[in-house]
């Protein structure tokens, strides 16, 4: 059984609003983009510019990671 990983775009504070704002759409959309919830032109646009000019940072986990990490911590502590 292989673990899903799961990816998203990690931005500063208040850098989505600023996002929205400069591409026209809401914060919803941005952060749909971000999470690689929406796979279009204009999502693929957004997360280089997320990356390239707010400052953001690609963060890769497995989907299972908060369930790893408190199993370990219960059995091991």
């Amino acid at each position: 059984m292989g673990f899903r990983k799961l990816k998203k775009i990690q931005l500063p504070y208040g850098m989505q609003t600023k996002m929205a704002i400069h591409f026209g759409v809401s914060v919803q959309t941005i952060n749909s983009a971000l999470t690689y919830v929406t796979d279009s032109d204009m999502a693929a646009a957004i997360r280089k510019e997320a990356i390239e000019n707010y400052g953001g940072k690609e963060i890769v986990r497995n989907k299972y990671f908060k369930w790893l990490l408190y199993f370990f911590i219960i059995y091991w502590f």
